[in-house]
């Protein structure tokens, strides 16, 4: 037969305390690795979608350089349509998202303020003798 302590050998003042302690903070460490891992598959899910938006198949090896590039650089594409009529891919910053090569010059002034201030910026550049020559 087994051998049995008798009477049972009692706990010490606080253990159980400490036994609830080390379980809710074992608890607590599951829950974030689980809410960790949630937000990973989100943002995995939310790059994909940005990748297919560019009519990339993510599985693909450019669909892959393209999730690499976005995780690093933590922004989005800039889908503008190129000549070749397909999504540009280059990464997007600024107003709009948009590449360095679509984010669109400025069309100059639009109201008679405006242009007047930009006329008289150009006389002020010409005097200054900045300007090209004139001749």
């Amino acid at each position: 037969m087994g051998h049995h302590n008798y009477p049972p050998t009692r706990a010490k003042p606080g253990t159980a305390r400490l036994v609830a302690d080390e379980a809710r903070r074992k608890y607590l460490a599951f829950l974030e690795e689980l809410f960790r891992e949630s937000e990973r598959e989100r943002r995995a899910a939310d790059l994909a979608a940005r990748v297919r938006a560019a009519d990339v198949d993510p599985a693909s090896d450019l669909g892959q350089r393209l999730l690499r590039k976005l995780e690093r650089a933590d922004g989005y594409l800039c889908l503008a349509t190129t000549r070749a009529g397909t999504p540009c891919i280059a990464l997007g910053s600024g107003s709009g998202w948009r590449c360095r090569f679509h984010g669109g010059a400025s069309t100059g002034a639009k109201t008679p303020e405006g242009k007047a201030r930009a006329l008289a910026n150009l006389r002020q550049y010409r005097d200054s003798g900045q300007g090209p020559e004139q001749g």
